[in-house]
């Protein structure tokens, strides 16, 4: 089962004591979530943002193209995606 997490202020880094790619803001995610790091994908198009999220087991997903980053995240999840017109 995909469960997807937007942050939605929940666990933004500069309201928590740090902004990625700080892996306290990761693990704070990963807590909330309740997940372990390891059943869980990071996408960032900010390529310095992956390490750090890569470090503690996630996956990992950097976005330069829309069709290459939802044809990634399909090869990871074993899923199809149908993308909004």
């Amino acid at each position: 089962m995909v469960r997807p997490f937007l942050s939605n202020g929940a666990a933004t880094g500069f309201s928590r004591g740090g902004p990625k790619p700080d892996p306290a803001i990761y693990r704070l995610v990963l807590e909330r979530i309740g997940l372990p790091a390891e059943r869980c994908v990071f996408v960032d198009d900010h390529a310095v943002n992956l390490p750090p999220a890569a470090a503690l087991g996630l996956s990992t997903v950097h976005v330069t193209d829309e069709g290459a980053a939802v044809a990634e995240l399909e090869a990871l999840l074993g899923v199809t995606a149908v993308l909004a017109a």
